[in-house]
C-alpha cells in the first residue's frame, strides 16, 4: 500500500511520504505526468528532507526519471516557511523574525 499525500499550491508542490521507497515512486509517478504535460520539475528549486526517528539517517539521492540527483536537505523552504529535520514536525521562524525586525 501506498500512502500518497501532495500540497499544491500554485505552481509549488510539497511531496508527502511514509518511506523513501514511496516517495521514490511518487515522484516519478509526479514525473511521469509532467513530462504528459510538456513540464519538468525544477531541480535546482528541489530537496528531500527526512522527519521521524530516523531523521539523521543518511540517504542517496534520489534519482529522477529524466536522470538529475534530488538531494537531501535539513531545512526546506515552502511557501515562506522553512520546516526542519527533526524526529518531530517542526517550523523554523528565524528568517520571519529576521524580517520583521529589519
Amino acid at each position: 500500500m501506498i500512502c500518497l499525500c501532495s500540497i499544491l499550491y500554485a505552481d509549488d508542490i510539497l511531496l508527502l511520504a511514509p518511506s523513501v521507497n514511496a516517495l521514490k515512486k511518487i515522484l516519478h509517478v509526479y514525473d511521469k505526468e509532467l513530462y504528459w504535460l510538456d513540464l519538468t520539475i525544477n531541480v535546482s528549486k528541489f530537496s528531500c528532507m527526512r522527519m521521524g526517528p530516523h531523521f539523521e539517517v543518511r540517504c542517496s539521492n534520489i534519482v529522477s526519471t529524466s536522470g538529475h540527483e534530488i538531494t537531501w536537505s535539513n531545512n526546506i523552504h515552502y511557501l515562506d516557511v522553512y520546516l526542519t529535520a527533526n524526529n518531530v514536525y517542526s517550523c523554523s521562524f528565524n528568517h520571519a523574525k529576521c524580517s520583521f525586525y529589519r
